[in-house]
């Protein structure tokens, strides 16, 4: 017999199948798989945490008392009351969103709008002139006016807000955000070509 190196022999796996050796490609790419994944478990862990922590900041300050801030201070001039009859007291007030005109409503039925920047009257109106009024009620400027005959007024009072098509003379001089009464309401310079 010839001088042949002598292998070892071969054993039989038990499926009868040999074992492949893993590439060196595949190892490389599990190896990334696994950090990239064990870092995007992270991630994910990290932002769940944070969103719990969002919403517990948003809803903690629910179950506290309510604070109320000044923003602005209006001396509103007396009304001119009659010397005989009921005294008006005002019972429903709103302002408008820039806070440059309100309207308030006293317990005479009278409405009246101001101009916040020098406290005048812009206009006033008696919504109930044929009856006395005995009760009046309001909810964000849905009116209910009882009066003395039983009947009730319903009603909305609110703000309009248009644009004036050129400069009328009387807002020349008007400064950024600055007002003036005119045409029955309150004129309000915003700046730039509208007024």
């Amino acid at each position: 017999m010839p001088n042949s190196p002598t292998q070892p022999p071969q054993r039989k796996t038990f499926t009868g199948v040999a074992r492949r050796s893993t590439r060196r490609s595949v190892k490389v790419i599990d190896f990334i798989a696994k950090y990239v994944i064990t870092i995007g478990g992270i991630g994910v862990t990290v932002f769940f945490a944070a969103i719990i922590l969002f919403l517990f900041s948003v809803v903690v300050p629910l179950f506290r008392s309510a604070e109320v801030t000044k923003r602005i201070s209006v001396d509103i001039p007396a009304s001119t009351q009659p010397t005989t009859g009921p005294v008006a007291k005002p019972v429903a007030i709103e302002i408008e969103e820039s806070l440059k005109s309100l309207w308030l409503l006293d317990t005479v039925g009278n409405l009246t709008t101001f101009r916040v920047d020098g406290a005048e009257i812009v206009s006033s109106q008696s919504l109930s002139t044929d009856q006395p009024v005995t009760a009046v009620g309001n909810s964000h400027g849905v009116v209910a006016i009882g009066r003395a005959d039983g009947t009730v007024k319903l009603g909305s009072i609110k703000f309009e807000s248009a644009f004036v098509d050129g400069v009328p003379d009387v807002m020349e001089s008007l400064n950024r955000g600055e007002t003036v009464e005119y045409d029955g309401g309150v004129a309000i310079n915003f700046g730039g070509s509208q007024q």
